[in-house]
């Protein structure tokens, strides 16, 4: 089974609200995937509320998120993932890996049309 990385903006200026929307966001994304046959890493997911722990810094979730998104297949950028700089990095970096990037505004990709990449 291919995997896809969602990528989209987490962090927002509205902490109450705006939070918890990207994440609603990056789950449906997710739901969506899954409907396609792909298995999904959804990084909003995986560290819901971890916004709240201080003892451990930004760029640590950063990299563990870059960590995930190497061991992907493809990668599926959300709406406004321009605008967050934690995407901004997974693009770059997908980029670097030469990751197949697709983007939600042009709907789910189908997972025939990408290699698998097994990296160990």
């Amino acid at each position: 089974m291919k995997t896809i990385y969602i990528s989209g903006p987490f962090s927002h200026p509205d902490p109450v609200h705006g939070i918890p929307r990207n994440i609603l966001a990056a789950s449906e994304a997710a739901l969506r995937c899954c409907r396609a046959g792909w298995a999904v890493v959804c990084p909003h997911k995986n560290t819901a509320d971890f916004q709240h722990v201080q003892d451990i810094p930004y760029d640590f979730w950063i990299q563990m998120d870059l960590e995930l998104l190497a061991r992907s297949d493809a990668a599926l950028f959300l709406p406004g993932w321009v605008n967050s700089p934690g995407a901004g990095r997974e693009w770059k970096y997908a980029q670097e890996l030469k990751i197949p990037s697709f983007y939600e505004c042009n709907g789910i990709p189908d997972p025939a049309v990408v290699a698998e990449r097994r990296v160990v």
